[in-house]
């Protein structure tokens, strides 16, 4: 099913909503617009108190068994499937499967040797090609674009920055294991880094000599996408697929998976969708176009001990839907002890419809807009996180450690703050009403964190003439403890706040208040885990 529609309509809401926020501080629409404009150059700061967190080696696959088929380089993956019944146990030997699809059934095992791929991608030969002035073209491409059916204009699918429209077509073409620039004509394609898919005509123009360099196209949608119950897949890696937008390399639509020592990169749209009762666990997501992990909906979703790092390399909307992570419509979807870090987008991201989440034990870091958001949902607890060094590139209100957003009954807990251009806010808009009554900003509890204020203020902002949002609707903080860098805006509430304001309106007064340069000695315990698949 494609919620692609929903997500397409509320663009021009979340574009208001952002621009009322950038305003807060005083911002120009025209800077606010630069929310959607995708950063280039700008990187992060990297806070030198923060403890190194470095991921071991993957774990070895299991040793094979007698019980296994096993699917060797060269044959149909497809084929060997589909001549066995549901709940066989496969096993995938090491080397490059090109271009495959495995179409599983419930309760399937797919197990990798160390060393196995599953890779979207078909070598172009220089045979394949014709000079064309400065450039060389093949033939006889016969790949059909993913496009969005419900547009009437029938474009191809996502919401893109300027100057990044071709991001769109969901094939990418690699020179020398480098993603080439999709660029939006024929005339366009100028050097080795650089092509254009002419869909039209079938034909495939580059600016790389195919006599001088390796050139591979990727043409498989998807590594596996099925409605089957209760399969597992590990160890194993899944690179370079074709996915569209929002759609996953590793693409759940069925119940009750285990993903497991599972590496997902360099896929064009999403890394993994996941689908209800999925356990996401100690895999690597990295390097997607679009985003790294998304799901539609479902209860049961667990993500936990995962590295999600530097997704969004193509030219997405993150404010559509790019980042590390975006999950719709779930309940009771545990995200715990996962390394989110340095995502050109929000880090964990839950919006539209989420009831009762957990995101517990993460370390959020790195991420250019956002650490964790929490958008128009029900019911969350957001604890014992170290969330640091987030925001670099976000404006206004934007770039919090920790944002929620018209969401109720939302408790902030026991997390370390730090180095994030807002590091806790809570806003209040009129975004109307979804599954489970009225997006309100009502019953936050936030306490027992550690911030350190070394930016821009903390605390709640309300863009409607709802003033008791302020004084009577269980929204507080208890119990904090803060350090104020010298030279900081301190909290907001209905207004700028000092220290003692805040707690002459009963905030924190059981907190601890300290000021001076930055440094609150804050770190992590966090420990790093074994992610991914063994490629060597």
């Amino acid at each position: 099913m494609d919620r692609s529609a929903t997500d397409r309509h509320r663009v021009p809401a979340l574009l208001a909503l952002i621009l009322v926020l950038a305003l807060g501080l005083g911002v120009t629409p025209a800077a606010a617009q630069g929310h959607f404009q995708r950063p280039g150059a700008a990187t992060p700061e990297v806070d030198e108190r923060s403890a190194a967190v470095q991921p071991q080696a993957p774990v070895p696959a299991p040793p094979r068994t007698a019980d296994e088929v096993v699917v060797e380089v060269g044959q149909d993956v497809a084929a060997v499937f589909e001549a066995h019944p549901a709940g066989t146990r496969f096993r995938i030997a090491s080397g490059v499967h090109r271009a495959q699809v495995m179409p599983v059934e419930t309760g399937d095992v797919v197990t990798g040797d160390d060393g196995a791929v599953l890779d979207g991608t078909v070598p172009l030969p220089a045979s394949a090609f014709r000079r064309s002035g400065s450039t060389w073209v093949a033939g006889g491409r016969t790949e059909q674009v993913f496009t969005d059916t419900g547009r009437p204009d029938g474009l191809m699918h996502g919401e893109m920055v300027e100057g990044h429209a071709r991001d769109a077509a969901n094939h990418d073409l690699w020179v020398d294991g480098v993603r080439a620039r999709h660029v939006a004509t024929r005339a366009e394609v100028s050097g080795p880094g650089t092509w254009y898919f002419d869909y039209a005509a079938d034909e495939v123009i580059t600016g790389a000599d195919p006599a001088r360099h390796t050139l591979e196209l990727a043409t498989a949608w998807w590594a596996v996408r099925s409605e089957a119950d209760d399969v597992v897949l590990q160890h194993l890696t899944v690179r370079r697929y074709a996915s569209p937008a929002q759609h996953g390399a590793i693409h759940i639509d069925g119940e009750g998976w285990t993903v497991r020592h599972v590496t997902a990169t360099e896929n064009h749209g999403a890394g993994i969708k996941l689908g209800a009762r999925t356990t996401l666990r100690d895999s690597r997501i990295t390097a997607n176009g679009q985003i790294g992990v998304t799901a539609w909906g479902g209860a049961g979703i667990v993500v936990e001990r995962n590295e999600i790092a530097h997704n969004r390399t193509l030219g997405y909307n993150w404010g559509w839907e790019g980042g590390a992570t975006k999950l719709k419509g779930t309940v009771g979807a545990v995200f715990a002890d996962n390394w989110v870090h340095d995502n050109d987008g929000p880090g964990i991201w839950f919006d539209i419809d989420n009831v009762d989440a957990e995101i517990t034990g993460n370390v959020v870091e790195g991420n250019l807009w956002l650490g964790i958001l929490y958008e128009i949902s029900y019911g969350a607890l957001i604890a014992d996180n170290t969330v640091r060094d987030n925001g670099a590139a976000a404006y206004g209100d934007l770039g919090a450690g920790i944002w929620v957003s018209n969401s109720r009954d939302v408790e902030v807990r026991g997390n370390v703050l730090y180095g994030n251009r807002i590091e806790i806010l809570a806003s209040h808009a009129d975004r109307g009403a979804g599954a489970h009554g009225r997006y309100e900003t009502t019953g936050l509890k936030v306490h027992h964190n550690a911030v350190e204020i070394g930016h821009l203020p903390v605390g709640l902002r309300v863009h409607t003439a709802e003033r008791e949002l302020y004084t009577s609707r269980g929204n507080t903080f208890f119990a904090n403890r803060y350090h104020l860098v010298d030279g900081a805006s301190e909290f907001w509430w209905d207004g700028e706040r000092t220290a003692d304001g805040w707690r002459a309106l009963g905030f924190d007064t059981d907190g601890t208040f300290t000021r001076g340069p930055a440094d609150m000695g804050l770190h992590t315990s966090f420990q790093s885990g074994p992610y991914g698949h063994l490629t060597s």
